[in-house]
């Protein structure tokens, strides 16, 4: 699905049209999507230099979101979240990545690696949320 470091959106149109005609049961099929979406999209980060971590907890002490990664490269530390198909947020992501969002980093903390959760509260730690979506890439 890539041509060196670039994403090609024609290769992933083509493997996701391949899985959809599969004589599978469709909630398989939607699963494989989603799961080769996130791999293909965490990939493009990697090749852009960025360390990630899957599936991140992210808690303002009352909800905890799962992102589906966060790309770190040296003070720059992005929340991922890749949503294939007609993919919604969580009601818990609808809670936190508003708050990411706005900036208010010192509202949340990240559960289970302390390392990250030091960088995320960091001051020289820039923090951005991204939705990377199918649905920007045009009908299939």
């Amino acid at each position: 699905m890539f041509e060196g470091e670039t994403f090609v959106p024609t290769r992933w149109k083509i493997l996701k049209a391949t899985i959809e005609n599969a004589t599978i049961a469709q909630s398989i099929k939607n699963n494989i999507i989603g799961e080769l979406w996130t791999r293909s999209q965490i990939k493009a980060w990697e090749l852009k230099g960025y360390k990630i971590f899957r599936e991140v907890q992210i808690t303002n002490n009352m909800e905890i979101a799962k992102a589906d990664a966060v790309a770190v490269k040296g003070n720059e530390m992005i929340v991922l979240e890749f949503k294939s198909m007609d993919g919604k947020l969580s009601e818990q992501q609808a809670i936190i990545y508003p708050i990411l969002e706005s900036g208010q980093i010192e509202k949340l903390r990240i559960l289970e690696n302390v390392e990250l959760d030091i960088k995320f509260k960091h001051p020289d730690t820039k923090v951005l949320y991204k939705l990377v979506s199918e649905a920007a890439l045009g009908a299939p």
